[in-house]
């Protein structure tokens, strides 16, 4: 790990703190461009997975090596392999956790836009999930999933009975339809001024571009979209949590 074997404990827990910064910075833009793109960094956890990379990486690691370092110690050598191998072990944990929490879909249904992370699924239909969306885009990938007509709830036996057998309407991966192939239908769902609603200002200022509620995994609120490519142009009026909405 040392290049030149530094004198004081000071100065090994520098350099330590050197190489984890280097680390650290590759995983957050990982975290950043990648797992948690866009606003889904505020809203879906982005700020928390960053928080615990740091924590693992710049203060577990080189506070370890400031406790232990002596340069005369006889077992300096392994005990900063044991350093390493604890931080280490602690940086791939801390990391797994937050790519399997990353936000692997916005789903669109009944005029609501979701933010769903690989554990709303159920165990066994992750990878038929994640599958699902591949085909649509990368992850993570938009969607729009089509509510079903009355034809076929009345065929099923009704609301109740559909949501029994395939779960919620914006878990349901087998409905999963490209999102931007939908413009006309998802523009259709956007929200409208209602007498006493206090959303009717933003819906108003954002004119032609349609408004819709957002409910992700640590925010709700609104979000905008832009009314020909249907792209995101703002979030409003967010609340943040430190539950799941």
């Amino acid at each position: 790990m040392l290049f030149v074997k530094p004198k004081t404990r000071w100065g090994a827990s520098a350099i330590h703190l050197l190489i984890s910064a280097v680390i650290f910075l590759v995983l957050a833009a990982v975290i950043v461009f990648v797992w948690y793109p866009g606003f889904l960094f505020k809203t879906d956890g982005g700020w928390q997975g960053i928080r615990l990379i740091a924590g693992v990486d710049l203060v577990l690691g080189p506070m370890l090596t400031f406790f232990v370092y002596k340069a005369t110690k006889p077992s300096l050598k392994f005990d900063l392999s044991v350093i390493a191998c604890i931080q280490l072990a602690a940086l791939v944990y801390g990391s797994l956790l937050v790519y399997q929490e990353r936000p692997v879909a916005v789903v669109y249904a009944n005029g609501v836009i979701r933010t769903l992370a690989a554990s709303s699924f159920s165990d066994e239909s992750v990878p038929a999930a994640l599958e699902a969306m591949e085909r649509i885009g990368s992850l993570p990938a938009w969607v729009y999933v089509e509510p079903p007509n009355k034809a076929r709830q009345d065929e099923e036996g009704g609301t109740l009975a559909i949501l029994s057998k395939e779960g919620l309407i914006h878990t349901r991966y087998k409905s999963y339809q490209p999102f931007f192939e939908k413009i006309s239908e998802i523009k259709q769902g956007a929200l409208t001024p209602k007498e006493g609603s206090k959303y009717n200002d933003i819906i108003e200022q954002a004119g032609h571009n349609p408004v819709y509620e957002l409910k992700a995994r640590f925010a709700y609120g609104l979000i905008e979209l832009d009314a020909e490519t249907l792209d995101v142009v703002d979030l409003h009026d967010i609340t943040y949590a430190l539950q799941n909405i």
